[in-house]
């Protein structure tokens, strides 16, 4: 193994002796720390260590059931809720009791109590 004089000379190592296997030994270790640690693909993550093994996983999300499409591309519209008591679809109303209740009339008040005061 050849190594260029610049490394010896900055250290201050002879080419022969024990420095030079010290030298050779120390290059060694750093070039496989290197390639061994300095190109990693993953890097290590905020969570790493003891703690990770307790941290929870994010819970999997619910299989959707397919969307049922219509002709004009647009979704379809849901079936109305079951409902205990069915009652018969009036049609002379412009609404149909399956998709909602019937509006109450709005009534005048006519009580003559007067309302409380605001505190």
């Amino acid at each position: 193994m050849l190594f260029p004089r610049s490394v010896f000379v900055r250290t201050r190592l002879s080419t022969a002796g024990i420095g030079a296997s010290r030298a050779r030994v120390t290059l060694l270790f750093s070039l496989a720390a290197l390639a061994l640690g300095g190109c990693s693909a993953a890097a290590p993550m905020a969570n790493s260590g003891l703690i990770s093994a307790f941290a929870s996983q994010p819970p999997p999300h619910a299989a959707q059931p397919p969307v049922d499409l219509e002709a004009d591309g647009m979704e379809a519209q849901r079936p109305p809720r079951m409902r205990m008591f069915s009652r018969p679809d009036d049609p002379t109303q412009p609404f149909s009791p399956n998709y909602g209740d019937v509006p109450l009339p709005q009534h005048a008040d006519e009580s003559d109590d007067v309302p409380p005061a605001p505190a």
